[in-house]
């Protein structure tokens, strides 16, 4: 099985209210939106981590903030069939794939793990983007305990 990862670059960009980065989700060859896709990393993060701390059966929509993109995860057990999809005029699935639910946890604990580490490096966890770095410590405890 293919390995699913969650692709972030330390290209940081922050504002009082929230952190931007390049990141992206990654399946074999498929790049989701795509390779160069920045976002709102801070609010993306932290609405996924909501979401995935209680993941339940059946399906959840996770939602990219700048851009009509979403991942629809079909969760049945242990496994997840994730769609890639594009809502611009109508929902357009561009990808889809399966991986583990297992896999997908550690794929978003790597990257928000990452993603701490580049908000610590850039000094972001102090001064007017304290909160960011703190919540995205606490999300990342919370999901390392479940």
């Amino acid at each position: 099985m293919l390995k699913t990862e969650i692709v972030l670059s330390d290209d940081i960009l922050a504002t009082k209210d929230a952190v931007s980065t390049t990141f992206f989700i990654k399946h074999g060859n498929i790049c989701f939106p795509d390779s160069q896709w920045t976002d709102l990393t801070s609010s993306v993060f932290g609405m996924w981590a909501s979401c995935l701390k209680n993941l339940p059966e059946g399906k959840t929509e996770l939602f990219f903030m700048d851009g009509p993109y979403r991942l629809d995860v079909f969760r049945n057990g242990e496994k997840l069939k994730i769609d890639c999809v594009c809502f611009r005029n109508v929902n357009k699935t561009e990808h889809s794939f399966e991986c583990s639910l297992r896999d997908f946890e550690e794929a978003f604990c790597g990257a928000l793990e990452k993603f701490c580490r580049i908000l610590y490096l850039n000094d972001i966890n102090k001064g007017e983007n304290e909160a960011i770095y703190g919540q995205m410590q606490m999300l990342l405890k919370e999901l390392k305990n479940m």
